[in-house]
């Protein structure tokens, strides 16, 4: 009996770990022009926004884009406050 109640314990741990990890991200989509082009980030502004995002994408992207030029992206925002490129497209 006390082996299972361990291997459920164990089970529900691994799963709250899991699902509350997957609980911390939000996806959001967003016209935006991009500001600055770094090695392996942009920081854009979302029309109708006066601040500014920094956020991380693969350095092959970054030159494949413009700065000055608008964009329709996607991208996860984690609870501790990064950002993270997950499409991007022109914005027509």
């Amino acid at each position: 009996m006390k082996k299972y109640s361990l291997f459920f314990l164990l089970l529900f741990l691994i799963a709250s770990v899991t699902f509350g990890c997957s609980a911390m991200k939000n996806k959001v989509a967003a016209s935006v022009t991009i500001l600055e082009i770094g090695s392996d980030y942009i920081i854009v502004q979302e029309q109708g926004r006066n601040s500014s995002d920094r956020i991380s994408v693969p350095p092959i992207i970054t030159k494949l884009i413009e700065v000055n030029k608008e964009y329709y992206i996607q991208y996860e925002y984690f609870d501790g406050g990064s950002f993270e490129l997950v499409s991007i497209a022109p914005d027509f």
